[in-house]
């Protein structure tokens, strides 16, 4: 992948260097304006993290205890961190037997003790495991999963897509998927599944020569996300439009609340930009890249790819305290600030507030959980700013 939209290759804590005594109040937080990450260097003390080697594919959750499960797609594996960060456990191997996994992402605890974790889309997978590694159940879905959260009731929602056959002018250079979009509820203990929400939308790509195709991840004209609230409701969003759906586990329609987030227009600039950058990290990964490729987006439309407006937003997140957090999108292609408008559990608008990443090599990419605004502090993936392509190390940042 390119690394215009590398993924994050380190696991740390990270939390904003402003006191409070007994967990974040985050509302409070977020109404200072900017919230600055500062690590804590008594975190993982005495670990020998040059032998600890992650990669980029990895996501994770946050037990009660603050403990942190890591989802290692590439090792197939999950790896547990205690509340000190120290490495206390790793189990799963690949394979498709009882506990096995296959490209584990998107973990997340269920009513406090039970870790959930997905698999490749396509194996239609979740397994279930406690929170000491011990395998518990798969889960089979009729649809792809691509996100899964944790509701009340015993129920998980899932996020699936599929795509259709391709379209677009080859004059252009540039083709589209048209994508089919569900959220699904479905019943841990039964396995009865009910379809929550559906929308489309749609994936773009470049032609390349002999029916290859070349894109770079989060779609610039919209995406689904999902969330839960914190009454272990389902929230629902699609970044193009200005307003997000609650659901109860059931699947059933609660309530919404409208966004206040003002659309950025996609100005002709923006889009030299983006081809500029795109072929700046073609340049950089060098013979491993055929020439015929930089020649094709070179040559094709990626205005495309746009719409008239950005997204609104390019990640929904959900905090311990209920508030939901929107990373705004911008014309920088996630290179830029990272701003975040927060909104009570109710949806009232509480502030915009900006993330500044100290050290740390943040970048927001929607298909994995590098933020988790946790009940013990921020937790997020991101290698150092001095050196963000070496294996890097656990960090934490204390209140």
């Amino acid at each position: 992948m390119n690394s215009l939209f590398r993924m994050a290759a380190a696991i740390g804590i990270i939390a904003a260097a402003v006191a409070a005594p007994a967990g974040p109040r985050w509302a409070e937080l977020y109404r200072i304006g900017e919230l600055t990450v500062v690590p804590d260097p008594s975190f993982g003390r005495g670990v020998d993290w040059e032998a600890m080697v992650f990669d980029g594919f990895q996501d994770i959750a946050v037990g009660p205890d603050g403990s942190i499960f890591v989802a290692n797609s590439r090792r197939d594996n999950i790896q547990k961190f205690d509340p000190t960060g120290k490495l206390v456990l790793t189990f799963g191997k690949r394979g498709q037997g009882p506990g096995d996994l296959q490209t584990p992402g998107s973990p997340c605890i269920l009513d406090g003790k039970i870790l959930v974790v997905s698999e490749y889309a396509w194996l239609h997978r979740i397994s279930l495991f406690d929170l000491n590694g011990k395998f518990l159940k798969t889960l089979k879905t009729e649809r792809p999963v691509y996100d899964v959260v944790p509701l009340r009731a015993n129920r998980i929602a899932y996020l699936s897509l599929k795509s259709s056959q391709a379209t677009g002018a080859r004059a252009a250079g540039v083709g589209s998927f048209p994508m089919d979009f569900r959220v699904t509820v479905k019943d841990v203990a039964t396995g009865v599944e009910r379809e929550a929400w559906k929308g489309t939308g749609s994936s773009e790509f470049v032609r390349l020569a002999g029916g290859g195709s070349l894109s770079w991840g989060s779609s610039m004209k919209g995406a689904p996300f999902i969330a839960a609230t914190a009454e272990g409701d389902l929230a629902v969003g699609f970044s193009s439009a200005a307003r997000i759906e609650i659901f109860s586990p059931q699947g059933e329609p609660l309530r919404g609340f409208a966004l206040e987030i003002p659309a950025v227009p996609v100005l002709p600039e923006a889009v030299v930009r983006f081809k500029t950058a795109v072929l700046r990290d073609m340049d950089e990964e060098g013979a491993g890249r055929p020439k015929s490729e930089r020649d094709a987006v070179a040559k094709a439309d990626l205005a495309l790819f746009f719409s008239e407006v950005f997204p609104l937003y390019r990640d929904l997140r959900v905090d311990s305290d209920g508030n939901f957090l929107f990373f705004l999108w911008d014309d920088e292609f996630g290179r830029g600030p990272i701003r975040i408008a927060a909104y009570s559990p109710l949806g009232r608008p509480i502030a915009r507030w900006e993330l500044k990443p100290g050290d740390f090599d943040l970048s927001i990419d929607s298909r994995f959980r590098r933020l988790q605004f946790s009940s013990v502090g921020l937790i997020g993936l991101g290698p150092l700013k001095a050196d963000p392509y070496v294996s890097p190390r656990l960090f934490r940042c204390r209140l």
